[in-house]
């Protein structure tokens, strides 16, 4: 069975009309002059110094965790060492001046040492994840590139507290050093 056909009936429209033509609207973009929308490059540049700083202190974090492992498997499989040298060190190590410390209380201290540049390196994870997210959000970079926005302060003040969170790991580590060293020292003094 065929469709059935529609008729659509025509429109009367006046032949002598007018024709009408609606010009292209230009809409104005804003530049960077004219306070609108931009992104800036040193923000992108702290950004990334925060990323490569906290990368730095994980790494290190890690490499020194190894060692410090291999470093007590080492003293503690020393084939070399004499119970008289173990005793002598013991003996040292509890002198007169120095009060007794029971193994308890070298695990203690250290877990604690630990903590605390473990806890500096979560404060770096933090800031640099912080600061990225800050940075997409306030930084669109389909618009014009300046050096610097009215966000960059804030870029400034995340990449000091980085800084400064990376000293302070830093410093934890020299103390630790400075107590191998000390340790040190005796024993070469006997030799």
């Amino acid at each position: 069975m065929p469709a059935p056909q529609v008729t659509i009936p025509s429109q009367n429209i006046p032949l002598d009309a007018p024709e009408v033509v609606i010009p292209e609207t230009v809409i104005p973009e804003a530049t960077a002059e004219d306070g609108g929308s931009q992104w800036a490059l040193l923000n992108l540049l702290l950004t990334i110094l925060m990323g490569v700083i906290m990368l730095v202190l994980l790494i290190l974090y890690f490499k020194n965790k190894k060692e410090e492992e291999a470093d007590d498997e080492d003293v503690t499989a020393s084939p070399t060492a004499t119970a008289a040298e173990t005793i002598a060190k013991a003996e040292a190590a509890t002198s007169a001046a120095a009060p007794v410390k029971t193994a308890m209380d070298d695990e203690e201290e250290e877990e604690g040492k630990l903590k605390r540049k473990g806890f500096w390196r979560i404060m770096s994870v933090v800031l640099t994840l912080l600061a990225i997210v800050f940075f997409i959000l306030t930084e669109d970079m389909r618009n014009p590139m300046v050096w610097t926005d009215r966000f960059t302060w804030i870029h400034v003040v995340g990449a000091i507290g980085q800084i400064l969170v990376a000293f302070a790991s830093r410093k934890k580590r020299e103390d630790m050093d400075d107590e191998d060293e000390d340790q040190l020292q005796p024993q070469n003094a006997n030799v």
